[in-house]
């Protein structure tokens, strides 16, 4: 009679039972004999995955609408340093989430010198230097081993009065950077004394460029009048790894560092721009790596003999080097501009990055290959 009830308890009743019990085949119960059974049952032993394959399966369809494009910038909000062009080369979608929405990572704790601290340590330093020598003729007559006890006078003010070191471990750790920071720095001096005359015309000073609409804040670590009145602009780094191939690239147009670029054509618009060239100081070396018009001295190359450029088509001289950047650039801050925020990043922008629980990079990844598998079995099988 409970049977019967539940039987009439809705317009569909679907009664189940175990086909299968320890090997044994199992016969459906004779209270079920009344009902019909001539309809399909759900074989759970032939359903691939069992019943949640089944209940997948037959899921109702999600509406998905992707969107990557963030709203356009007015004329007055676009705006900011270099680094929106250096984020929105490496990965459109990092440049918008953490220019404009602000998503910042947390700040390193470091029982030492952090690697930012130390670029500032050597960027003072340098700064009072040249201050302090202002020309290429001052440096070649200056006796070096004398004036290291000068630099390092400046490195240990500066150290003292910026970084906190109460601990003893902490001042011992600070030692040490401003040691390698005054071995680092005349072994630089060294290299620039056999360069050709030069002047500072300009140092760590504030300077303002648009690029296609874009308000770019620029802050060249230093700028050269040579002998001729053209400019060498040069950006020091505390690590080995920047080189002249960071500001190129054939395949996507989206330079890694296009940080010197950028000083470049926005002091070509005000006299004429020789080169540009990354000063490394580090342990690893102490050297300049860049590209001019011209060769100007150990690392310093003309583009035209350069490999880098080479395999740019239609890029040889140095005029042709600018032409690419303003093209590359302009780009790039149109993109940002217009809100473009596709997750796209370059080789090694995810191996730093912290927005990739929000970004999904490995989902994309993922579908992307299932997209590409999918696609050799088509062509595969026709």
């Amino acid at each position: 009679k409970k049977l019967q009830q539940l039987g009439q308890s809705a317009k569909y009743v679907v009664f189940s039972w175990p086909q299968h019990e320890e090997g044994e085949e199992l016969r459906p119960s004779s209270l079920l004999a009344e009902f019909d059974t001539r309809t399909e049952a759900i074989s759970l032993s032939k359903s691939i995955g069992g019943a949640a394959h089944h209940l997948f399966e037959h899921r109702p369809m999600m509406e998905i609408f992707q969107d990557s494009v963030f709203p356009p910038l007015k004329n007055n909000e676009a705006k900011g340093g270099t680094r929106i062009l250096e984020l929105q080369s490496q990965c459109p979608f990092r440049a918008q989430v953490e220019l404009r929405l602000h998503a910042k990572p947390l700040s390193d704790i470091s029982l030492g010198v952090s690697p930012i601290d130390r670029g500032s340590l050597v960027h003072r330093v340098l700064d009072e230097v040249w201050n302090d020598l202002k020309d290429h003729s001052a440096l070649v007559k200056t006796d070096l081993v004398t004036y290291e006890s000068k630099i390092r006078a400046i490195a240990c003010r500066y150290a003292q009065s910026e970084f906190k070191a109460e601990e003893a471990h902490r001042q011992h750790l600070l030692n040490i950077e401003i040691d390698f920071c005054v071995q680092w720095i005349i072994k630089l001096l060294h290299i620039e004394r056999q360069r050709e005359p030069f002047r500072i015309y300009r140092a760590e000073e504030k300077e303002s460029f648009e690029l296609s609409g874009l308000n770019i804040s620029i802050k060249p670590d230093r700028v050269d009048e040579l002998a001729d009145g053209s400019r060498l602009l040069i950006d020091y780094k505390t690590s080995a790894y920047y080189k002249p191939s960071d500001w190129f690239d054939s395949e996507t147009f989206r330079p890694k560092s296009p940080q010197l670029p950028t000083y470049a054509l926005a002091h070509s618009a005000q006299a004429k721009v020789t080169g540009i060239a990354f000063a490394s100081l580090s342990p690893d070396k102490v050297a300049f790596s860049g590209l001019a018009d011209r060769d100007l001295g150990e690392g310093i190359q003309a583009s035209v003999s350069s490999k880098v450029v080479k395999g740019l088509e239609g890029v040889s001289t140095w005029e042709d080097v600018l032409a690419y950047w303003k093209r590359v650039l302009s780009c790039l801050a149109e993109e940002y501009r217009a809100g473009h925020a596709q997750v796209s990043p370059q080789k090694t922008a995810c191996d730093y990055c912290h927005l990739k629980g929000m970004c999904r990079i490995q989902e994309v990844k993922q579908l992307s290959d299932l997209d590409s598998e999918e696609d050799g079995e088509e062509a595969t099988y026709g």
